[in-house]
């Protein structure tokens, strides 16, 4: 039994976070279903605080989208790398 509701992708694809402050981070968009998105980042990440997420031209999109996402929790993977999840809540991406 999964605990994912939703079909999870994996990729290795572009996003930039923007917090709330306006200032933007470049990220690796690691996986990404229609409720939320895996993301690597040099920067770390504090859970429940509220980002919005440009996800790059890709294959699965023409144009970029924006969500506005939840950090769901973010951990260290080497020095000056963190992965993390991002939650997009209600605002969620059609990806059929």
């Amino acid at each position: 039994m999964t605990r994912r509701a939703y079909e999870r992708y994996r990729l290795d694809g572009s996003a930039t976070l923007v917090g709330e402050d306006g200032v933007e981070e470049p990220s690796i968009l690691k996986d990404l279903s229609c409720r939320g998105a895996g993301i690597v980042t040099a920067q770390a990440l504090k859970p429940n605080d509220k980002l919005n997420i440009v996800i790059h031209p890709s294959f699965l999109f023409g144009q970029p989208v924006t969500r506005q996402a939840r950090v769901a929790w973010c951990n260290r993977i080497a020095s000056g790398l963190w992965q993390g999840g991002l939650d997009f809540g209600e605002d969620k991406i059609s990806l059929s």
